[in-house]
């Protein structure tokens, strides 16, 4: 059961870092001069912002009780320390899954702050559950 309570925590950071990322990728798209100029009056909704605000913390927190719940048969079904955690084919299995979650990202975020922005968003991913989660289950 730690384990999933380490996954509903750093599900729940992972949630306020997607909420942080997301404000900070919009608001330049509400630029007047930029180039998704249409999408700006669409997010000026207080609703819309409310449901991120909401939404990706408690998404989160949903997401990381699974990853718990993954760690706990990884710990269970094959065992073994490396990488700086308590097991290395969890945490090798969750940075593999942060760069293939940001490979379709990366031709949206054309430029190279959108790249750097994905690259980020997935080493934070990685770092959260692939090495605090497991040492938070401890």
């Amino acid at each position: 059961m730690n384990e999933v309570w380490a996954g509903m925590i750093t599900g729940l950071l992972m949630g306020k870092v997607a909420l942080v990322a997301s404000v900070l990728l919009v608001f330049p798209l509400l630029a007047k001069d930029g180039p998704h100029r249409g999408v700006g009056r669409l997010l000026y909704l207080p609703m819309a912002w409310l449901g991120l605000a909401v939404a990706l913390p408690l998404g989160g927190s949903l997401v990381g009780g699974g990853m718990g719940v993954l760690y706990r048969l990884a710990r269970l079904y094959l065992p073994g320390q490396g990488w700086g955690s308590p097991n290395a084919f969890f945490t090798l299995s969750v940075a593999g899954a942060a760069f293939l979650l940001a490979l379709p990202f990366l031709p949206v975020l054309a430029s190279r702050k959108g790249m750097c922005g994905a690259l980020m968003f997935s080493t934070i991913f990685a770092g959260l559950f692939g090495w605090l989660m497991p040492w938070l289950a401890r």
